[in-house]
């Protein structure tokens, strides 16, 4: 084999090595891929669950990656949020009709994709929505990270118990973000449903 023709296979062996690595750096943890609009908060209802009401939020993926969006917990600035007694909130759950794809436990968001999401915000706060002024924690994987976490997962339950401590599993990125408003400041925050005729 010549000289040039070992050249040749050595510089294409290099570039399909790059192409996965270059991939990998660009979506395994892009910078903070996504930006939380709120669209719409329903009219006051007899069932809102437990006091909260609907809302839409659109969410925007800025990067190349599919994100797998957990969670979003709605807060006001200052506040640590609570998944126990959140402000908001918006998980795979609440998500129906088939509008954006899910798997069990996260949302899926495609590459420079856009989704409406459904959650719950407490009427309380509603204003504060309309204004801008709420945060939104949010936590979520990127698919490189999430299937190496997966294998991760996997591989602690199939090694020797002498090993398992040392294999641990990735955790959701979380990132806050300021839950941008596409609303005027109409909707009262009053929390007591009318009553009924």
């Amino acid at each position: 084999m010549s000289r040039r023709t070992k050249f040749i296979i050595a510089a294409i062996f290099l570039v399909l090595l790059a192409v996965p690595a270059v991939y990998l750096t660009y979506t395994w943890q892009p910078y903070k891929p996504l930006i939380l609009r709120l669209e719409h908060i329903a009219p006051m209802s007899e069932h809102d669950p437990l006091g909260y009401r609907d809302i839409r939020i659109s969410v925007e993926n800025t990067s190349p990656a599919v994100i797998y969006l957990v969670a979003i917990l709605i807060e006001v600035p200052g506040k640590e949020p609570s998944w126990a007694n959140p402000t908001g909130i918006v998980i795979e759950e609440y998500q129906s009709g088939g509008s954006v794809p899910t798997v069990p436990g996260a949302m899926i968001i495609g590459p420079h994709r856009r989704v409406q999401l459904e959650g719950e915000l407490l009427p309380e706060h509603i204003r504060a929505a309309q204004r801008g002024d709420l945060l939104g924690h949010h936590y979520w994987e990127s698919q490189p990270r999430r299937t190496w976490s997966g294998f991760l997962t996997w591989l602690h339950k199939h090694s020797p118990p002498l090993v398992q401590n040392s294999i641990n599993s990735l955790r959701p990125i979380t990132d806050v973000a300021p839950l941008e408003s596409e609303l005027e400041p109409s909707v009262p925050d009053s929390a007591t449903p009318h009553a009924s005729p």
